[in-house]
């Protein structure tokens, strides 16, 4: 059962800041600008134990408070600040409603210590995947700061190419302990079984691609290059970028050279490893490492 969210009321926060930006939202308190702090870690004054769980701080300000708050903090700083309400954890963070001034203060040792571990790489030699890196989940300004999932990432290959690797978790693996990693390796084992399926299927899934998109290539966008015959064609597809998401279905993207102006086709696979959708997109990607 998810743990009940506890509401505080008057407290004081020492933080590391990890984004500074302005909006409105949770908990609307003011029609005024809204200064929104991210912390990462922080830790209230009548605690010694830091928190690794995201506070978001919303502070109504001034207009001109606003944009020199904004230049004035910076990611990595140090601040102390003093909260009219705090709120969680919920959804993985806690939420505070702060007021000013957001007081820059000398580094805390507990939370430069707690800092560095969260930063720390945390890899993971997986016997069948190779060696991974774990990837913490963005934050998400235009989804009022939601933290995307974490993942892993590596390399594998798959009819002969190298791909790039990406396992989502179940639940985000910020911390070290030992049964985080023990439910880490969980979810690699359950992709290991993906990708062995995915390499096992992959000429069958590579069949379906020249099926459903050499006649659009011949017909439509070779100009005046020769007509392609389907081994011609299945030769220019190349697994590039793997990622598979926590039930298990995964996003496979297939480059095809010049055949159609730099597009990928993305697949979409379901948990058994098996086609489900196929389409052309101007998907952006950065190619793995040799």
């Amino acid at each position: 059962m998810p743990k009940p969210t506890k509401v505080l009321e008057a407290d004081v926060v020492t933080g590391i800041v990890r984004s500074v930006g302005g909006h409105t939202g949770w908990p609307k308190a003011s029609r005024d600008p809204t200064l929104v702090l991210l912390l990462a870690p922080w830790v209230r004054a009548d605690e010694a134990k830091p928190n690794d769980r995201p506070l978001r701080i919303e502070i109504p300000v001034a207009k001109s408070e606003l944009a020199e708050a904004s230049k004035r903090l910076t990611s990595g700083a140090t601040v102390q600040i003093n909260l009219e309400r705090l709120e969680g954890p919920a959804n993985g963070r806690w939420l505070g409603l702060g007021r000013l001034p957001v007081r820059s203060v000398t580094v805390n040792a507990a939370l430069e210590t707690l800092r560095q571990s969260i930063e720390r790489p945390v890899t993971i030699d997986d016997p069948n995947l190779g060696r991974l890196t774990l990837e913490p989940g963005a934050i998400i300004p235009e989804l009022n700061d939601q933290q995307a999932p974490d993942s892993y990432a590596g390399r594998v290959h798959l009819g002969g190419h190298t791909c790039a690797l990406s396992i989502e978790l179940t639940h985000n693996s910020r911390s070290s302990t030992r049964s985080a990693r023990a439910r880490d390796r969980r979810d690699i084992a359950r992709a290991g079984q993906v990708v062995a399926k995915l390499d096992k299927n992959l000429q069958n899934i590579l069949g379906a691609v020249v099926g459903q998109y050499l006649s659009a290539y011949n017909d439509k966008w070779r100009a005046d290059r020769p007509a392609l015959e389907a081994d011609a064609f299945r030769k220019r597809l190349e697994p590039s970028s793997l990622a598979i998401w926590s039930p298990g279905s995964a996003r496979l993207l297939i480059t095809t050279g010049d055949l159609f102006k730099g597009q990928v086709v993305l697949l979409q696979l379901d948990k058994n490893g098996k086609l489900s959708k196929a389409q052309l997109t101007e998907w952006r990607f950065t190619p793995p490492e040799p």
